[in-house]
C-alpha cells in the first residue's frame, strides 16, 4: 500500500515548519525557553515525579513534533497574525500622544478664578469642599510645577486618537509666551461617531 503523494507533500512541509521551528529556537536563544528537571520537579511539588519527568522530557516534545508536523497551516497562520499584530503595534508606537495646541485655548484665567469655578460642593461632603474635590492634590502638584512667566489658560480639543476615534479634551494649560507647557486634565469624552 503506497502512501497519497499529497499526503506525502503535506507531512513533508510539516517537516520544514518543525525544522525551521527548531533552528528560530536554537537562534532565539532565550533562556526563559529552557526547563530543567530541578526547575519542573520544583514547580510540582508532591506530585509523582517519574510521571512529571517523563511527561516533560519526553510526552511534551513528542506531541510537540507531532502537532507541528500536522498542524503546520495553523502555525504558519499564527506566524503572519503575529507578524501584522507587529506592524499594527509599530504603527501605533509611532502615534502622537495628545497634546494642547494654540487652536484649543480658549481664555486666560487667574488662579483664583479657575478656584472658584472648579470647587466641587457636594451637599452629602462626600467629595472635600476643595477645587477639583478628590483632585486636588493632582491640581496642587500641577501647580507646583509652575515656573515664573507661566500663565494659565483654559482649553478644549477633539482629538483623534490612534484608534481614529474622536475624543474631547478640556482642562487646563500652562502657556509661557508662545510655549504650551503641561496641561491638567479635566474632561475626557469619547465622542459618538
Amino acid at each position: 500500500m503506497s502512501l497519497n503523494p499529497y499526503l506525502i507533500g503535506y507531512l513533508g512541509i510539516g517537516v520544514l515548519a518543525l525544522i525551521a521551528v527548531f533552528v528560530q529556537h536554537r537562534l532565539s536563544g532565550d533562556p526563559d525557553l529552557g526547563f530543567s528537571k530541578k526547575s519542573i520537579l520544583e514547580a510540582n511539588p508532591g506530585k509523582n515525579k517519574v510521571w512529571i519527568i517523563f511527561a516533560s522530557t519526553v510526552l511534551a516534545p513528542v506531541v510537540s513534533v507531532l502537532g507541528i508536523v500536522a498542524l503546520w497551516p495553523l502555525l504558519i497562520a499564527m506566524f503572519v497574525q503575529e507578524l501584522r499584530l507587529h506592524q499594527e503595534r509599530s504603527r501605533f508606537e509611532n502615534y502622537p500622544d495628545f497634546g494642547v495646541q494654540h487652536k484649543d485655548l480658549i481664555s486666560r484665567l487667574a488662579l483664583a478664578e479657575i478656584e472658584t469655578n472648579e470647587r466641587v460642593v457636594d451637599p452629602m461632603h462626600a467629595v472635600p469642599n476643595v477645587p477639583f474635590g478628590h483632585l486636588n492634590p493632582a491640581w496642587n502638584s500641577f501647580l507646583k510645577t509652575m515656573a515664573d512667566g507661566d500663565v494659565l489658560w483654559s482649553f478644549r480639543s477633539h482629538w483623534v486618537n490612534r484608534w481614529k476615534g474622536t475624543e474631547l479634551h478640556a482642562g487646563y494649560v500652562r502657556v509661557n509666551g508662545r510655549d504650551i507647557k503641561v496641561h491638567f486634565l479635566t474632561k475626557k469624552l469619547k465622542m459618538k461617531k
